[in-house]
């Protein structure tokens, strides 16, 4: 599976150099721990996404095989520890895609995306963005800072 979502991945980096379209702009401020585990888009936030502690977001990604654990830092950073079986897709190639390329490098847009960073910032930019192309389940869960989960290097 985490082959599958290196060549999505990739697939979205040469998306990314076919154009040259920015996201839609906004931005969002929900608190960390406003969710729950099981929110659904109809309990979305006004931007789109739901913020969650990082427990549900643990929760989640220990009981659904399908959640799909989205890591926006740089491949540098990545590169320093992530969580385990985490995508990197960095906060600037999402900025720079389109929808359609946001699609090409993700599962279907109904799919549980857990997104987070290093501090929770680029987490947000980038769950409001995924909202904003029509992602439906998003949900941000803050930063790697504070994760006390495992980390795979």
């Amino acid at each position: 599976m985490r082959k599958c979502f290196l060549v999505a991945a990739i697939g979205i980096v040469v998306a990314m150099g076919v154009c040259g379209c920015g996201a839609r702009e906004g931005g969002s401020s929900t608190d960390a721990g406003s969710g729950s585990a099981s929110v659904h888009s109809d309990d979305m936030s006004e931007y789109g996404y739901e913020s969650i502690s990082q427990e549900e977001a643990r929760e989640l990604m220990s009981g659904d095989s399908d959640v799909v654990v989205l890591d926006v830092r740089t491949p540098e950073e990545y590169a320093g520890g992530h969580i385990p079986n985490a995508v990197n897709i960095p906060l600037d190639v999402i900025e720079s895609a389109t929808e359609g390329g946001v699609s090409a490098g993700l599962p279907d847009k109904d799919a549980t995306i857990l997104v987070y960073c290093r501090s929770g910032r680029r987490a947000k930019a980038a769950a409001d963005m995924l909202a904003g192309y029509g992602f439906s389940h998003v949900l941000e869960f803050g930063g790697i800072q504070s994760w006390t989960g495992e980390i795979e290097r």
